[in-house]
């Protein structure tokens, strides 16, 4: 009973953190106030997508790794990092 509590918390940390990262990626892409290429910007829609489907495959299989979990979740805090530096300092 106690493993399949911890396999949900992970899977619900790693499904919303993916999560996370998709919405990052996807408001990097269509901002005006961030100067990218063309390459950055089809290469922000990869990784939108794919972590999308991370996020539905976390929810499908209904549970995840630790590694997984913690993977989603360093880069979740990466990119609410990069978030917060692009609200503070819009110019940059």
């Amino acid at each position: 009973m106690d493993g399949t509590i911890y396999l949900t918390l992970w899977a619900v940390l790693a499904f919303v953190c993916w999560l996370v990262v998709a919405g990052g990626a996807a408001l990097a892409v269509f901002a005006r106030s961030i100067k990218d290429t063309a390459l950055e910007r089809i290469g922000l829609s990869a990784v939108c997508l794919t972590t999308t489907g991370a996020a539905c495959r976390v929810f499908v299989a209904g549970w995840a790794s630790a590694g997984d979990a913690i993977l989603a979740a360093s880069v979740a805090f990466y990119v609410a990092a990069v978030m917060a530096k692009h609200i503070r300092n819009p110019k940059l």
